[in-house]
């Protein structure tokens, strides 16, 4: 049996994974047929937060060709749901989304799957850089993974549908914040503090009015990071499917805008995009009262992050920053 723990530990350190890793890799896709006999295939990580897991596939003439994707330990079952997800959304060719989707089943690779879908061109850049055009068509792609509505939300890494209102939903995304570690405390005694301050003020103060009370919910993302975006020219592509839920859609966007802050121009740009492909102008309208709770969740990501790297999360501008921004929204409110 492959040793996970031997394998994160590699990813954690900074080391090089052992060649054996990326040879269970290339061999499985050659038992499925993604890749053919020939010698010089290879299998490189892609380097980046939780990316361990995530391999680049290249044919022996260097061309990249697979992207693939290892499940969490005890998650395995979340690949056969994004890949339902990608499939789907694929069908509607709509939702920017990887091609050629599907699942390797080998008993030879941790989880005995993979996640395999077809290298997608593009790189990521900051909203601001990226032209009016292009912005406006992010927005019309995310305006169609809207499109698909649900009944019930989701919290991840559940898949079962929640029955409730959105203002249910938001209550429990702000309850979810409790599996991070450092929720409770423990980065510094200020940072504490901060963080304590800032979720009172988001149980004090639930949404309410129009829209809140509807029980209509779409598929997300989940994880808008820029580096998650990929362009080429004013084509767009959404990678790292990995935390696709369902819920209100105006936390996709509120996560999208808070990773990357945007003036007046950029946001009107996107929001142009997002209405003129169907998207609600009422979901614009809700994604303030997001934006603190995106901003404080991605905080307390980064710290449970560093600490598990045994990095200073106090110091670093990965919580600070996101820290403040939960700060700001919740004084604008």
């Amino acid at each position: 049996m492959h040793d996970w723990l031997c394998y994160t530990t590699h990813a954690r350190e900074g080391e090089p994974h052992h060649v054996n890793d990326r040879q269970l890799i290339v061999a499985a896709l050659q038992r499925q047929g993604l890749a053919d006999a020939q010698p010089g295939w290879q299998a490189e990580i892609v380097p980046g937060g939780l990316n361990s897991r995530v391999w680049l596939v290249r044919a022996p003439d260097g061309r990249p060709v697979w992207t693939v994707r290892m499940a969490r330990p005890r998650l395995e079952w979340r690949l056969r749901h994004e890949l339902v997800v990608l499939m789907q959304l694929a069908g509607t060719g709509s939702a920017c989304v990887p091609r050629r989707p599907t699942i390797v089943g080998d008993p030879h690779v941790p989880g005995g799957e993979l996640l395999v879908h077809a290298w997608s061109p593009g790189e990521p850049a900051p909203l601001a850089q990226v032209s009016d055009r292009a912005r406006e068509t992010l927005g019309m792609c995310l305006a169609r993974l809207h499109a698909h509505s649900r009944r019930a939300f989701t919290i991840w890494p559940d898949i079962v549908g929640r029955p409730g209102s959105r203002r249910d939903a938001y209550g429990a995304r702000l309850g979810a914040l409790r599996r991070y570690n450092t929720y409770s405390g423990g980065i510094s005694e200020e940072i504490d503090r901060r963080l304590a301050a800032v979720l009172q003020t988001l149980r004090r103060s639930p949404p309410a009015g129009q829209g809140w009370e509807a029980r209509e919910f779409s598929l997300l993302h989940g994880d808008l990071s820029a580096g998650n975006v990929l362009w080429q020219g004013e084509a767009v592509r959404l990678i790292d499917w990995e935390y696709v839920r369902t819920g209100d859609p105006a936390e996709d966007l509120a996560y999208l805008t808070t990773e990357q802050v945007l003036d007046t121009t950029s946001w009107n740009d996107l929001a142009r995009g997002y209405i003129s492909a169907g998207g609600d102008l009422r979901t614009l309208e809700r994604v303030p009262r997001y934006r603190p709770l995106v901003a404080l969740d991605a905080a307390l990501w980064w710290a449970d992050y560093l600490f598990s790297r045994r990095l200073p999360a106090a110091t670093r501008p990965e919580v600070l920053h996101r820290l403040v921004l939960a700060e700001t929204f919740v004084a604008d409110w």
